[in-house]
């Protein structure tokens, strides 16, 4: 049964800064991209949890001390990370950069009497979850107050963990927080550094002229632009598990369609997506003449020409779109609905995606 309130206790709050300093890069600055520069404040989170059944006698002082210290040594690495965001004038324009400074990332410990299974399915646990997350950052006394990152370790009655990472959005996106987590992990575990960091941003500098050659207008709203209004109320959170056995079917079926059409591929996430886009407009009894859109996002690491380092750090995610009538969605095969979304990834390629970086 799931639970309906759950206490956390935090025990300690605290900044864990760079296990060294290198002089030559204290106060240095990282000016944000324009393709980081479209996204508002605000920080992003994930949220990892952990059942213990390891039988090891380590006591929870020496596992934090253990994982601050690796954390600490992580942040030699990927240095920006403990500095904070400030603004500058370029040209008579404010923008806003990283200042290199050392000043740590947040740390934060809890505990709780509950249990990792009272969160059941977590489609009724949000404000449950708010409780294993450090409180928003609303950066009161300015943007230069807040950490770049926040983590929370939370230890449950049942001796499982949790670990929540948040960002801030403007500095990176979801694959350059893997690739810290993933470099923490190698150092607590004592295994080498895969990922090698890079941070020089001007390879996301915008072209010099511009070239105009797609309408993002459907994608992407202007800062003036008013943004459309969403009433929460009317939504809900459910879990629609789909089967391997299911998802074979699918693929299966997808690969009888490119052995007779040899220049496309159907990826699991177009299959997906369009079985989603579809169902959804047939829930939704949309009129077919309504048109319909479907919005998802792009990493454009791979897609840019050249592409980008592996460890880049900072913003490539692109936003991407496939539209069609609703009653197109609802009456013609699965297979048109995950073709139109097959086409829009195509379509994002070095030419289209260099377009947004204005």
């Amino acid at each position: 049964m799931m639970i309906s309130e759950m206490k956390v206790k935090i025990k300690e709050s605290s900044l864990v800064k760079p296990a060294e300093k290198d002089p030559s890069r204290s106060w240095s600055t990282i000016p944000l991209s324009n393709l980081d520069q479209l996204y508002n404040e605000g920080r992003s989170t994930l949220l990892y949890f952990y059942n213990n059944n390891s039988s090891s006698s380590s006591s929870v002082d020496d596992h934090l001390l253990n994982l601050k210290e690796a954390l600490a040594k992580t942040l030699v690495l990927y240095y920006p990370v403990a500095g904070r965001l400030s603004r500058a004038e370029n040209g008579g324009e404010e923008r806003l950069e990283i200042k290199c400074n050392d000043e740590g990332v947040l740390f934060v410990v809890g505990e709780t009497k509950s249990h990792i299974e009272d969160l059941g399915d977590f489609t009724n646990s949000s404000l449950i979850i708010s409780n294993l997350i450090p409180p928003p950052s609303h950066y009161s006394a300015g943007i230069s107050s807040f950490p770049l990152m926040a983590f929370q370790v939370t230890y449950f009655g049942c001796g499982g963990i949790s670990l929540s990472v948040g960002g801030e959005h403007r500095a990176f996106d979801g694959h350059s927080a893997i690739n810290i987590i993933k470099s923490w992990s190698e150092i607590f575990r004592g295994q080498p550094n895969t990922i090698t960091p890079y941070f020089d941003r001007t390879l996301l500098n915008p072209r010099n002229p511009p070239k105009i050659m797609f309408d993002h207008t459907k994608e992407y709203q202007l800062p003036n632009q008013p943004k459309s209004i969403v009433d929460e109320q009317n939504f809900k959170v459910v879990i629609l598990k789909v089967t391997k056995d299911q998802l074979n079917k699918l693929k299966n079926k997808a690969k009888e369609l490119v052995n007779n059409n040899n220049n496309k591929y159907f990826s699991t996430f177009c299959i997906m997506s369009g079985l989603i886009w579809k169902c959804a407009c047939i829930a939704r009894a949309l009129p077919k003449d309504q048109e319909t859109r479907l919005f998802f996002n792009v990493d454009g690491r791979s897609r840019l020409q050249p592409p980008l380092p592996r460890g880049y750090f900072g913003n490539v995610v692109f936003d991407a779109m496939a539209e069609a009538l609703a009653g197109d969605i609802q009456s013609k095969p699965l297979w048109y609905a995950v073709g139109l979304v097959h086409e829009s990834l195509m379509s994002r390629d070095d030419d289209y995606l260099r377009l947004l970086i204005f």
